[in-house]
């Protein structure tokens, strides 16, 4: 991918470059506009994507069309001040103070989310999406549990002959 234009951009993609070994599920860069990045997020079809934009990395899920739910959202709006950047974002206990903003970006955004898919998404054997009311939510599933109430579709991740096969099992609720 060409070096985009915006610094975060350029930043994420140099230090993508450099870790990207140390994904444990391959997520992938795949798109580059001047709103930011997007990342594709294998094991569930396509419904989990990830985007980077000018201060966040979000993770959402869509389904047939229609966005279910934001899944995980890191976010770092580093700002000058005295002789480094802060994070106007964080709390006052957990302010620190950043040499530049890559450095603040690195540490708030693309190693925590290099965490996350490393912990919690690459752990998930399921992804169980759900709506009551109009109101719509994805979660997760590490164990596999019965699936709850309300739950219009459950999505399965299964290793096949070392890649990752679907099945698909849509509710009817």
């Amino acid at each position: 991918m060409q070096l985009p234009r915006p610094r975060i951009q350029r930043a994420f993609v140099l230090w993508f470059n450099e870790h990207r070994k140390r994904f444990v599920v391959p997520v992938r860069l795949v798109g580059c506009t001047r709103n930011g990045i997007k990342i594709d997020m294998p094991g569930f079809g396509g419904a989990v994507r990830g985007f980077l934009n000018s201060y966040a990395i979000d993770v959402s899920v869509t389904w047939q069309g229609e966005i279910i739910d934001l899944l995980q959202s890191f976010e770092a709006m580093p700002r000058r001040m005295g002789n480094g950047y802060r994070c106007d974002l964080c709390l006052p206990e957990h302010v620190r103070i950043f040499h530049d903003r890559e450095s603040s970006w690195r540490d708030l955004l693309f190693e925590p989310f290099l965490e996350w898919v490393n912990t919690e998404y690459s752990a998930a054997q399921r992804l169980d999406l759900y709506r009551i009311k109009g109101g719509t939510w994805a979660e997760l599933v590490v164990k596999d549990t019965e699936i709850g109430d309300h739950c219009i579709a459950s999505i399965r991740v299964t290793e096949r002959a070392g890649r990752e096969a679907m099945m698909r099992h849509e509710l009817s609720h």
